[in-house]
């Protein structure tokens, strides 16, 4: 349509646009993983922030965002941004932040869930695996959960 109205040029223009703004965003998800790094959260986090305006899709900058707010102790902002992750793709790796979240929040019925998720995305998963692994001790050690929020 764009064609027929403004010629052929106008879809060229569009695919270019485009280009330059996945460029951006991979530009700034590299200059974030750099500064984060290199311990410089706020930095990192402006940077990821800045990819998700440009591509608010982008499951990379949730993932790495929450990774962000994970390291700076706002569990529950990280959970939400893994949370927008896992909407935008499905990924083990995400799966199993939240489950170790939720593992260290005592929540270990979630934690389970999230790591069964993440075998069910890759069955040889050995991080996955690992933490499958871990559970059945962790819940042999801790009460029941009781009136867990699920």
């Amino acid at each position: 349509l764009h064609q027929r109205l403004l010629g052929p040029q106008a879809g060229a223009g569009v695919l270019e646009a485009s280009h330059a703004r996945e460029r951006h965003v991979q530009v700034h998800l590299q200059r974030g993983q750099d500064l984060m790094a290199r311990g410089d959260l706020e930095q990192a986090r402006q940077q990821f922030m800045e990819v998700i305006l440009l591509d608010p899709a982008s499951y990379r900058a949730h993932l790495h965002l929450a990774e962000v707010y994970r390291r700076e102790g706002r569990t529950e902002e990280a959970i939400s941004e893994l949370k927008a992750s896992l909407w935008s793709k499905d990924t083990p790796e995400a799966r199993l932040i939240l489950a170790e979240i939720y593992l260290t929040l005592g929540q270990l019925q979630e934690a389970r869930r999230q790591v069964q998720s993440a075998l069910a995305l890759d069955p040889e998963n050995p991080a996955a695996r690992d933490l499958d692994a871990r559970l059945p001790l962790q819940m042999a050690d801790t009460p029941a959960e009781e009136g867990s929020m699920e």
